[in-house]
């Protein structure tokens, strides 16, 4: 939908929470696809979305290539954290 607005010129909001749905795939037989992943919401970052700020919710950081010039900052949630607490505090991921 982003994509879209910004092609027709449209508002959009300044940013953009994407709830990733690779939670639900195993990063360690499907590595290259967390990476695919991240890649492409990192390009449209630094192009088609520049000035939106990005929050993505995933179990997995895939590192920001330095070629796209973009800045990040990075929480790991943990339950029981007072410093990085869960979104949701009650769930324990079972």
């Amino acid at each position: 939908m982003h994509r879209l607005a910004v092609e027709v010129n449209a508002l959009l909001p300044t940013f953009l929470i994407i709830d990733s749905p690779m939670k639900n795939i195993s990063e360690r037989e499907n590595k290259e696809q967390f990476e695919v992943f991240h890649t492409l919401v990192y390009e449209l970052a630094s192009s088609e979305l520049r000035g939106t700020q990005i929050i993505l919710i995933d179990k997995e950081y895939c590192p920001i290539p330095r070629e796209l010039g973009l800045s990040s900052v990075t929480r790991h949630m943990k339950p029981d954290s007072e410093e990085h607490p869960p979104l949701i505090p009650y769930y324990r991921g079972h």
